[in-house]
């Protein structure tokens, strides 16, 4: 019996996840085919400023319900992620320009936050997340 890429049983997970920009590539492996699987996750438009007090970060992300999305810090680097699910219903699309399906946001924070201290609060289409800064110990010499 031939085996064909479809077999997935024969196929191993090799080399993990690799960042293409918007594009997500796994890659399986067996000894005579190399399964390719494409990813689409899509990135919001997203905000970063900053006050006083914290950094904020506006995602606009409009249809979703507050606990569809994940929010994460590790160090500096804060990752947003979600799923914004299709419509059921078939259409056929003159125009689209509205994402569905996974997402994420990932921001390079620019100051030391608060691990302990992450408010995230979804209204009219918009995730706001809020994160404390910590206080530069600014001693002099």
């Amino acid at each position: 019996m031939k085996s064909s890429p479809a077999d997935l049983q024969e196929f191993r997970f090799e080399s993990g996840e690799r960042h293409t920009g918007p594009l997500h590539r796994h890659e399986y492996i067996t000894s005579r085919y190399v399964w390719i699987h494409n990813t689409h996750v899509w990135r919001p438009p997203t905000d970063v400023y900053e006050t006083e007090q914290s950094i904020r970060i506006q995602v606009e992300v409009a249809g979703m319900e507050h606990s569809d999305f994940s929010v994460t810090l590790e160090g500096r680097l804060l990752k947003i992620t979600g799923c914004r699910k299709d419509h059921l219903e078939r259409r056929v699309y003159h125009q689209m320009e509205i994402h569905t399906g996974d997402f994420l946001s990932e921001v390079d924070l620019p100051v030391s936050v608060d691990p302990n201290f992450i408010r995230a609060q979804y209204h009219d289409g918009f995730l706001l997340v809020d994160l404390h800064k910590i206080p530069e110990s600014g001693g002099v010499a």
